[in-house]
């Protein structure tokens, strides 16, 4: 019959290893590759880490004022509005992160 889905038997399913690294994979995706930077920044010496949060504000910024000069144009798109200030937020959280990483830990 034309337009019947064909049938899923378990066994065509991935196991849930498969599920959660690509879960993990379109996290990073959505983020824009932001997981990368927290994560592997223990790996990184000082110089990434500061090359990578002056390239994080500067998209920041960037992102900053798109939002502004979106938000003043009449019959904004909300949901795009949205996702703008949510990345921005996301930025902004990402160099929070690898600040601190730059910071040495003090024993208490």
């Amino acid at each position: 019959m034309v337009g019947e889905a064909p049938a899923i038997h378990q066994s065509d399913l991935p196991g849930p290893g498969a599920f959660f690294g690509s879960l993990l994979a379109f996290r990073n995706w959505r983020l824009g590759g932001l997981v990368r930077d927290t994560d592997w920044a223990l790996s990184m010496d000082e110089e990434q880490i500061k090359r990578r949060i002056v390239e994080l504000q500067t998209e920041h910024r960037d992102l900053d004022d798109a939002i502004e000069r979106l938000s003043l144009q009449p019959g904004v798109d909300e949901l795009r509005l949205r996702r703008l200030k949510k990345r921005r937020l996301m930025l902004r959280d990402c160099i929070a992160r690898l600040q601190m990483e730059l910071v040495p830990d003090i024993p208490a």
